[in-house]
């Protein structure tokens, strides 16, 4: 299988933003594709057992 996204952006810029809530933490993710910036910001909740549950 072969990545035909890598090509499209130029690298990428992250930003642990730290916990949120009891059970969550905020990443912001700011890249260049084709010549535009874009950014986008993840609501990471875990679970009980601290593993990723979902993306908000």
């Amino acid at each position: 299988m072969t990545d035909k996204t890598t090509p499209m952006y130029l690298g990428q810029d992250f930003v642990h933003f730290g916990e949120y809530g009891e059970n969550g933490f905020v990443e912001d993710y700011t890249s260049t594709v084709r010549g535009e910036r874009i950014a986008n910001i993840a609501v990471v909740y875990k679970n009980p057992a601290g593993q990723t549950q979902y993306l908000g």
